[in-house]
């Protein structure tokens, strides 16, 4: 494979890894931690980790296009403004609460940060 192919492939299983985490989480937040479905999501979540390589996955992401992100939130904050404030909120709750934890955190999701700022810029129109 060539390395874009395999940047793909490993952002790929790394977003399904982070989708599966997340389900795991919702579970055990809902009481149906250690139930069939959830240990269903844990085995295949564990067979991806094997395949998954997250120095390509990291080397990827470290390549956003902040053109393209900032043009597609403008347009979702045109057309989608409810989905724009609903996601906004959260991944800004959820940077709060990682700051009151780990006052580090900042320099460890730089991305994370600087699509916020984005929004935040593209809210305040």
């Amino acid at each position: 494979m060539r390395m874009e192919l395999q940047e793909e492939y490993a952002c790929r299983v790394a977003r399904a890894i982070n989708l599966l985490n997340a389900t795991h989480m919702g579970y055990r937040g809902t009481g149906f931690g250690s139930t069939e479905m959830d240990n269903a999501v844990v085995n295949y979540r564990n067979s991806l980790q094997e395949v998954y390589n997250g120095h390509l996955a990291q080397r990827a992401d470290n390549n956003w296009d902040w053109d393209v992100i900032q043009f597609e939130l403008e347009a979702m904050w045109r057309n989608e403004r409810f989905w724009f404030t609903a996601i906004y909120s959260d991944l800004d709750k959820r940077r709060k609460t990682a700051f009151k934890r780990r006052p580090d955190a900042a320099q460890t999701r730089p991305e994370l940060h600087k699509f916020l700022d984005m929004m935040e810029g593209i809210n305040r129109w």
